[in-house]
C-alpha cells in the first residue's frame, strides 16, 4: 500500500512537471488566436496593405511584420502589423 500511494506521488510529480513545461508553449499558440482584427493568410495581407503577394510574402519573410504559424497556416493582426510599419518607418526618419 506504501509502495502503490508513493508511486501514485511520483507520477503525480512527473505529470505536474511535465504539464508546467508545456503549458507556456500551448499559451503562447492559443493566444494570437484570441486577438481581434485576424489577418488569414499572404492574400488578407496583401489587399489590408493594399500592395502584392509578392510583397507581403517579403515582408513576412524578412521578419517586418509579426506572424504566428499554426501548422501551415498564417495569421497576421491588424494592430501588431500597423505597430510594426510605423515602427519601422520610424527609424528610417
Amino acid at each position: 500500500m506504501e509502495y502503490q500511494k508513493t508511486l501514485e506521488q511520483a507520477i503525480s510529480e512527473v505529470v505536474k512537471a511535465a504539464i508546467s513545461q508545456a503549458l507556456p508553449n500551448v499559451q503562447t499558440r492559443i493566444e494570437p488566436l484570441e486577438k481581434g482584427n485576424k489577418i488569414r493568410g499572404i492574400r488578407e495581407l496583401a489587399s489590408y496593405l493594399q500592395c502584392s503577394t509578392a510583397t507581403a510574402q517579403g515582408l513576412k519573410n524578412r521578419n517586418k511584420i509579426p506572424f504566428y504559424a499554426i501548422g501551415s497556416r498564417l495569421y497576421f493582426y491588424a494592430n501588431e502589423i500597423d505597430q510594426a510599419l510605423r515602427h519601422s518607418e520610424n527609424e528610417r526618419h
